[in-house]
């Protein structure tokens, strides 16, 4: 079974056969449809707007982003998908809500450099983002 499955938005609109994904509500609908086809987790990103996602228990959360100037939102998903990816692997105990409220950091600082894999923040970033 898979444990985590994660959709943009138009992936999202494509992949589930929905007309428009692109408000919290929408997301949270989105991530309804990928649990009952069943991911553990369903998890849709919103762009500026943050992630939405429906945990293992059925209860549903919106982690927004925090709001920067952006410069180049290309590879911002993958800064995301990244950064979660890492926090799973490497820290097994803190909350689900945080690794995805420091995906959204990462994301977010991502944003506000040119470039995509140039503008994604070091460790020392996210060890920064740990110390607050």
């Amino acid at each position: 079974k898979q444990w985590y499955q994660r959709r943009v938005r138009a992936e999202a609109e494509v992949l589930l056969g929905l007309d428009s994904v692109k408000t919290v509500s929408d997301a949270s609908e989105a991530a309804k449809l990928l649990k009952s086809r069943g991911c553990s987790v369903g998890m849709v990103t919103l762009g500026a707007s943050g992630v939405v996602y429906m945990d293992e228990s059925g209860d549903m959360t919106h982690v927004p982003c925090k709001k920067v100037d952006a410069v180049d939102t290309t590879g911002a998903g993958d800064a995301f998908i990244g950064a979660l990816a890492c926090l799973m692997a490497r820290d097994t105990f803190m909350p689900f809500e945080e690794k995805v409220r420091l995906g959204c950091a990462i994301a977010s600082e991502s944003v506000t450099k040119l470039g995509t894999q140039s503008s994604y923040p070091d460790e020392s970033f996210l060890n920064h983002l740990l110390k607050q």
